[in-house]
């Protein structure tokens, strides 16, 4: 449906989004900040082939997807109400996500969830998912089923926020799934790879370590 995809560097511009994506959004995302500000990485989005840069550059539009260009389907919903359905890139950017994990062997994948407290998150009984204080995240390793990664990224995607994160380092957990934070900004600063929503949800920006 999104048609032939192709990675674009993104440089300095791309940079400055990624920052300001992870300025001042949770514990994991400030020292996934010192990390990124710490080392050196490369940028680039997954996008359809043909798409200027400078379109790619406008990072909070929807719009990027030609399927959502067209008038959207419409779902009814059990209540009356209605849901335009719009095209993204989750699939893939598991896809992603997950292949990239295999190439460092014991990396992990952890995603921030606005959403829920931690006291939501428990009644849910979601077994990806962590705590630190009252914020929620979920921890995944490359032999997770893709089903359940592309379910953590619907969840914390926000439009405005949404971050995964692959680190070399795991946070422990207890027996009730919770860590401190300094386990977490531990985890973080190991991170060599991360995403960031945008394009409205319909895409996704990648720091790389390099």
């Amino acid at each position: 449906m999104a048609g032939k995809l192709a990675f674009v560097d993104l440089g300095a511009r791309g940079l400055d989004y990624v920052r300001e994506h992870l300025l001042g959004a949770n514990s994991f995302c400030t020292a996934l900040l010192a990390a990124v500000e710490a080392a050196p990485g490369k940028v680039s989005t997954l996008a359809p082939e043909g798409v200027s840069v400078d379109r790619l550059y406008r990072f909070t539009e929807g719009g990027l997807l030609p399927a959502n260009l067209a008038p959207p389907r419409v779902v009814r919903l059990e209540d009356g109400s209605s849901l335009a359905e719009v095209v993204n890139l989750k699939v893939e950017q598991a896809a992603y996500l997950v292949s990239m994990m295999q190439t460092t062997p014991g990396a992990v994948c952890i995603t921030d969830d606005f959403n829920p407290s931690w006291a939501e998150a428990q009644a849910e009984d979601d077994p990806e998912a962590f705590g630190v204080e009252d914020e929620v995240y979920r921890l995944f390793t490359s032999s997770e089923k893709p089903a359940r990664l592309i379910r953590a990224l619907n969840l914390g995607d926000t439009i405005w926020h949404g971050v995964a994160a692959l680190c070399t380092e795991a946070p422990d957990l207890g027996d009730d799934r919770v860590a401190t934070i300094e386990a977490l900004q531990q985890a973080a600063l190991s991170a060599f790879l991360l995403t960031c929503t945008a394009y409205d949800g319909e895409g996704f920006v990648v720091w790389r370590r390099t």
